[in-house]
């Protein structure tokens, strides 16, 4: 991504996304990371709002994902205002020849930007120990111990 394109950011749901987010997640977090198959493609993304960072040809560059829960349990739908709702950051994936042009964070503006829209507060994920320092140029802050999520140290993190 050398020449720096026009880069947008595309958001909406899995059935519309997915062939754009998928194969960079799947070269991401599979192939580069070793994160089970099984692990990586779950419930929650037919649930979620996904953003993908495209080029001006329309290839993707970065991804990542919003899921809503309210008390507790996920929401299947997306409504306009989710009042007390806490958004749920996850996927959020940038191809490694790619990685500190500030793609991700057009990912984590996006989703965050998406989720004050739609009144939710309270964000959290679970950040890599080596992406921390990233996630809490946004806010985020460390909760509780570490612990391992598919062989690959992480720590919960909350804003």
């Amino acid at each position: 991504m050398s020449s720096k394109p026009r880069l947008t950011v595309k958001t909406g749901d899995w059935a519309t996304l997915a062939s754009l987010a998928l194969p960079l997640r799947l070269r991401v977090f599979v192939h580069e990371q070793a994160v089970p198959l099984e692990m990586e493609v779950d419930e929650w993304d037919p649930m979620a709002l996904h953003a993908v960072v495209l080029g001006e040809s329309g290839e993707a560059f970065a991804t990542g994902r919003l899921v809503f829960e309210q008390s507790g349990c996920v929401s299947k739908s997306t409504p306009s205002s989710l009042g007390n709702a806490v958004g749920r950051i996850g996927r959020v994936a940038v191809l490694a020849t790619d990685r500190g042009q500030g793609l991700g964070r057009l990912v984590m503006v996006t989703l965050i930007q998406t989720a004050n829209e739609k009144g939710i507060k309270r964000l959290t994920l679970h950040a890599q120990q080596s992406a921390v320092g990233f996630y809490e140029r946004f806010g985020f802050f460390s909760v509780g111990e570490a612990f391992e999520e598919a062989g690959i140290a992480h720590i919960e993190m909350w804003r």
